[in-house]
């Protein structure tokens, strides 16, 4: 399947749909998810009731850097990104006092953000009629309105995940090297966002090299290869430098104990995430049982050799117990990938139909509803779509198929989060259309791009109109129930908590 730009008149018009169409995905997307902002009750609130996650790490984290203070001594347990790009709105804003609506919105512009560029990545390769399909599926899905609407690194990690994989799309075949460059700025600021988009990189070469002009001498084309490479290490390095140096500092507050690791890849919570994978109490979830077992009520505390250890040595641990207990490791694993696969439970719409208001939100995880919806029609349709991307004709959608084992294989491992998948939405969607794209293209039925337009166009309307009803009536509520902390006689966030709307 050739990819290629159209020249002349037909060129200029198509250009000039693209540019309208973006703007138009643009305001799409802003309405769906201020709709949905101001439609529930937790408006004002700093996290959302569908996604608590990390946002009160996030929020001390960006007024740490706001007030020129080391957070966590200076120990990376998060990825730094998204805590820049907060301190920001909150040094132009003001930290939130009141209302975390004006936070939440600059949130909810990265996801708008996110689905200009899935657009114009979709228009160029799929055609108009069906990059309209891909893009209303995105922006109105009920996961990327709940990434919208709460304060959560996902949403910025969207922006960079989707510029990557287009830009390796679209300038796969020429592998220029203001391509190559390009590639390696976008690999360092999605890894200093989320630190496993690090692990990317090889596949996003593999692509490369799968999909290149063969007319490219092979020794160009290696060069230009380690040049992002050679761009994308450098650009972490001021990173890593400064986190040898805290942690090296923190060591020397703790001399009898067993010093951190002073280097370590963007973050150093891998051992300890393994751990808590991968040990008798997992579930496929997040779980602290093993630090909770040791007296710490689900917090690390370093000071603590026992859970020093595990912070340390996670790795060999967690490898240890999964080599111990083969058949115990392969129900985790499976559990994992269905936990990863609820994210297909979540629908469209302000009500997430099909699957409804009515479930669960797990720890550091999404909202899913108790009914599974389309999550297996959508996880047959997305294998049926990797199949497809492994044939010469649909190559190019490789590079989907990749970056989503590459999030299979991160689930194998650590957790199993329904978020995990909500956030590869711009690499399953192409996927999801291949199987219909395909047929299309080989059947050549007239009328089926009017068709798919039609279907894009319902389905926008009817997520439009409902948004407009739901917006104009007072803000929705919510039940929740959940484990109760003694101490404050609240609910635990960090804990699994069933939600369902509340009716007068």
């Amino acid at each position: 399947m050739t990819i290629s730009g159209p020249t002349g008149t037909a060129g200029e018009r198509t250009r000039r749909s693209c540019v309208i169409g973006a703007a138009a995905v643009f305001l799409f997307t802003a309405g769906l998810t201020s709709a949905f902002l101001v439609s529930n009750l937790d408006a004002t609130w700093p996290f959302s009731i569908f996604y608590y996650g990390d946002t009160p790490h996030y929020h001390r984290y960006a007024l740490s850097i706001l007030h020129g203070r080391s957070y966590d001594h200076g120990i990376p347990y998060h990825p730094p990104a998204y805590a820049w790009f907060l301190a920001g709105v909150y040094k132009i804003l003001g930290p939130p006092v009141r209302s975390g609506v004006p936070y939440k919105i600059s949130t909810a512009g990265l996801v708008c953000i996110a689905a200009v560029l899935a657009w114009i990545w979709w228009f160029r390769v799929l055609g108009f009629h069906w990059a309209v399909l891909g893009i209303v599926l995105f922006a109105a899905h009920f996961g990327v309105l709940v990434f919208g609407a709460s304060l959560n690194n996902e949403a910025l990690y969207l922006v960079w995940l989707t510029l990557t994989l287009g830009w390796a799309w679209i300038g796969g075949p020429d592998f220029r090297w203001f391509t190559a460059l390009g590639l390696g700025v976008l690999m360092a600021g999605g890894t200093l966002t989320r630190a496993e988009h690090a692990g990317l990189w090889p596949l996003v070469l593999f692509y490369l090299w799968m999909v290149r002009d063969r007319r490219l001498p092979s020794k160009t084309w290696a060069l230009r290869a380690a040049a992002g490479t050679a761009l994308f290490l450098l650009l972490l390095l001021p990173w890593e430098a400064a986190k040898h140096r805290d942690i090296t500092a923190y060591n020397r507050t703790t001399p009898a104990l067993e010093p951190l690791p002073a280097w370590v890849p963007v973050t150093s919570y891998g051992p300890l995430n393994f751990a808590l994978a991968n040990n008798d109490s997992a579930d496929g979830g997040f779980r602290p049982d093993l630090i909770t077992r040791l007296g710490g009520r689900g917090r690390i505390d370093l000071g603590d050799p026992a859970q020093r250890r595990i912070y340390i040595h996670g790795y060999a641990l967690g490898l240890r117990w999964l080599w111990d207990h083969p058949g115990k490791a392969t129900r985790l694993m499976l559990a994992k990938v269905n936990r990863w696969l609820d994210g297909f439970r979540l629908g469209w719409g302000l009500s997430n139909w099909p699957g409804g208001l009515d479930g669960v939100r797990r720890p550091v995880d999404l909202f899913i509803p108790k009914r599974t919806g389309l999550k297996w029609i959508l996880t047959l349709l997305l294998l049926a779509g990797a199949f497809l991307s492994c044939l010469l004709p649909y190559r190019p959608f490789l590079i989907c198929s990749l970056a989503l084992l590459h999030r299979f294989g991160i689930t194998l491992l650590f957790f199993g989060y329904a978020r995990g998948l909500v956030v590869m939405l711009p690499a399953a969607i192409p996927l999801l259309l291949l199987p219909g794209y395909a047929w299309a293209r080989t059947v050549k039925k007239t009328g089926a791009a009017k068709t798919v337009l039609a279907l894009a166009v319902t389905i926008a309307l009817a997520a439009a109109i409902q948004a407009g009803l739901i917006a104009a009536r007072p803000p929705r509520n919510y039940m929740a129930s959940g484990s109760i902390d003694p101490a404050t006689r609240k609910i635990i966030q960090d804990a699994e908590v069933r939600i369902w709307p509340k009716t007068d």
